[in-house]
């Protein structure tokens, strides 16, 4: 790497170290003070300086022995200057091997330890062969081991050495750099995020529970609220009167044009009644059940029942011309009209007050498979609404698209029993045989659908 032509070959060489890659060096004693660039790394290194020592830097006196030449003549000169060109040119002096520390050589751990050395009037650095292949390869090594160590004393959180003069290193260390700032940015982010999602949530659920907690002031009572109150009771008390005096009527009538006095309009005909109704019976035999306000008005709908071996329910309503009696409701009970109707498969029909609900998936499944015929009708389970001789429990369907659909649908979300006046029919068919029908919903004030 260093080297010089009129180098001492007795003077001991220089030893030191590139302070870039730390790559041990050594150079002639007359190189001290010349830059080259490292034969590894290529960074420009410069040969120490061996200490100065007056007695050695003193020049003998045999130095001046010889007189200085006198000038040439100029026609000598250009003689010369000729003889220069056409002599054949002085052959280059070969630089010495390069040779690194050895156990053979060791290098010295101190500028102190080097020895004095002479140093020559001029230094001459001549060009330096390019590095090989293999050199090549062993510095990618050792970029690659540094860049390792940095890693692990970047995860042991030991800061890290500023490299000094090497781009590559500088650069490397900048994106580790960078690469942690991104990673810092995006955890804030997430963490920014969570929080807000955690505090919306919580707006959400304080504001779905206050919805769904009842007010914390009951609401107040005006006088006005009580008396309407106080008069709704005695509305109520009045229809119960009215309801026990057209029972008393009902059970005096002696014929049936009489008892068409006390039914409601459009209800059974008073010949299809039994006369007396109620043989033996008085006012005060019927014990009362309940008494329900028809929504939206003023009237009462107030439900009676006769003991005895088989109970009668009694309907009474409050209408605009006094108490009526729903003469279906008797006619049905008195008559046995459902049981004969049930008894009959395939014969048949009429109106009927029940008590329906939507069949079960599982119920519904399994008489579609018994009737597939009927896979696509919709099925309520349906039951007397007065007590009956025998089973009172059947299925019903309601053919798709028609109005008694649109009207159950409307119910679709009670699973329940609800009490109903409906109209049903037997139909037949040619293969599978007959089947209930639910074919209307009768408008009433005791049904409910």
């Amino acid at each position: 790497m260093f080297s010089h032509p009129h180098a001492d070959p007795a003077a001991p060489p220089l030893f030191f170290s590139c302070g870039t890659c730390g790559n041990a060096l050594e150079a002639p004693a007359s190189c001290a003070g010349v830059e080259a660039p490292c034969p590894l790394c290529g960074a420009s290194v410069c040969a120490p300086a061996a200490p100065r020592d007056p007695a050695e830097l003193t020049l003998d006196s045999s130095f001046w022995d010889d007189p200085p030449a006198p000038p040439l003549p100029a026609e000598d000169l250009e003689i010369a200057m000729l003889s220069a060109k056409t002599s054949p040119a002085s052959p280059v002096p070969v630089p010495p091997p390069l040779r690194f520390p050895s156990r053979e050589h060791p290098a010295p751990h101190s500028p102190g330890a080097l020895p004095a050395v002479q140093h020559p009037a001029s230094l001459t650095p001549l060009p330096l062969p390019s590095p090989t292949a293999e050199q090549d390869a062993a510095a990618d090594d050792a970029d690659d081991a540094d860049d390792d160590d940095d890693d692990e004393k970047a995860e042991r959180k030991v800061p890290l050495e500023e490299p000094l003069g090497d781009p590559s290193r500088v650069g490397a260390t900048r994106r580790r750099a960078r690469r942690r700032l991104q990673l810092l940015d995006a955890g804030l982010l997430l963490l920014f995020l969570g929080v807000a999602a955690m505090a919306g949530a919580a707006i959400v659920f304080k504001e779905g529970r206050d919805k769904s907690q009842p007010p914390s002031k009951p609401p107040t009572l005006t006088a006005d609220h009580f008396a309407l109150m106080r008069d709704m009771e005695e509305r109520r008390r009045q229809s119960l009167d009215d309801a026990r005096q057209t029972l008393q009527l009902l059970l005096a009538a002696p014929d049936a044009v009489a008892v068409s006095q006390v039914l409601m309009p459009g209800s059974a005909r008073a010949p299809e009644l039994p006369f007396p109704v109620f043989p033996g019976k008085e006012a005060g035999n019927f014990e009362f059940i309940s008494a329900e306000r028809l929504p939206g008005t003023e009237r009462f709908l107030s439900l009676f029942e006769l003991a005895g071996a088989r109970p009668v329910m009694v309907m009474v309503e409050d209408t605009a011309a006094g108490s009526r009696i729903h003469g279906d409701a008797l006619d049905q009970q008195l008559n046995h009209r459902l049981e004969t109707l049930l008894a009959n498969p395939g014969e048949g029909e009429g109106m009927f007050h029940l008590r329906l609900r939507p069949t079960p998936e599982a119920q519904a499944a399994d008489f579609g498979q018994k009737r597939p015929d009927l896979e696509s009708w919709v099925k309520v389970d349906a039951e007397s609404a007065f007590p009956i001789e025998g089973p009172s429990a059947f299925i019903a369907c309601i053919a798709p698209g028609s109005p008694a659909l649109d009207v159950l649908e409307r119910r679709l979300h009670d699973p329940g029993f609800r009490p109903a006046i409906v109209r049903l029919a037997w139909r037949r068919h040619r293969e599978t045989g007959p089947f209930l029908e639910l074919v209307e919903f009768v408008p009433g004030a005791w049904s409910r659908h």
